[in-house]
């Protein structure tokens, strides 16, 4: 899987500096910093967003009171399909500035 990652991250890297050298206007540095991956990913059970606490469906389980759940509207042309899911792990991925 790995090999696989780096190939697609190499793809990536080598259109945008295309792009960069190219002069797009497409181009930018966030554009630059995303395409060459993160710093650093850590791995959390849970979160607070907006005070509010979501945890992994692990420790959720383990509770009465249940807050994996998560729905998200639908946006672009599919507007009238919600995705509805349980969050299993949360990924914080730290890229460069």
């Amino acid at each position: 899987m790995w090999r696989r990652h780096s190939i697609v991250l190499s793809t990536i890297m080598t259109e945008v500096n295309k792009l960069k050298s190219s002069n797009s206007p497409t181009y930018s540095d966030e554009l630059y910093n995303l395409a060459f991956g993160p710093i650093r990913a850590e791995l959390f059970s849970g979160c607070n967003v907006n005070g509010v606490k979501f945890l992994g469906a692990a420790r959720d389980d383990k509770l009465c009171t249940q807050n994996s759940g998560v729905h998200v509207p639908g946006g672009g042309e599919s507007t009238d399909i919600d995705f509805y899911g349980k969050l299993t792990t949360v990924v914080h991925l730290l890229y460069k500035d």
